[in-house]
């Protein structure tokens, strides 16, 4: 049985189909501008080190101001060197509580929706997928927000 033909290429083409990784953190920290942070425990430490090492990072990078740009710069060249054409790039909310409240010190990482919009209209290997916990009061105004923003 034949699969029906699926082409996701903006210029069709019958020989290329685009090949989509469809779930990319992306990695921020405080002292770049971008309003990501991370929070690095001893316990996370290790498996942090582990993820960074395969992007030729070191854990110490992680708080350095260049370092949203290393990890990005580090995902497009991993990206252009691999068969992957672009990938669905992960924005990280905040956690907020079953009412609505935001749930300071808990999480291990924000990534703003804006800035992952930013770095999709910015690189066509990046394609943005926001995130907004539902129980936020302001959840679907967000949501309306960042369609707006990310409309050409």
């Amino acid at each position: 049985m034949n699969k029906p033909e699926v082409i996701l290429n903006p210029t069709p083409s019958k020989t290329h189909m685009n090949r989509i990784d469809m779930h990319v953190h992306m990695v921020g920290n405080a002292a770049s501008g971008h309003g990501c942070w991370v929070r690095v425990t001893a316990l996370r430490a290790p498996l942090y080190g582990i993820m960074l090492r395969k992007l030729n990072l070191n854990l110490e990078s992680l708080n350095k101001p260049s370092f949203d740009n290393q990890f990005r710069d580090r995902l497009l060249d991993f990206i252009s060197s691999s068969e992957i054409d672009a990938v669905c790039l992960l924005a990280q909310e905040a956690v907020y509580r079953n009412d609505g409240t935001l749930w300071e010190n808990a999480g291990n990482a924000f990534v703003p929706n804006e800035y992952v919009l930013e770095l999709a209209r910015n690189h066509k290997e990046f394609i943005p997928a926001v995130s907004i916990h539902p129980a936020r009061p302001d959840a679907i105004e967000e949501l309306l927000s960042l369609i707006h923003i990310s409309e050409p």
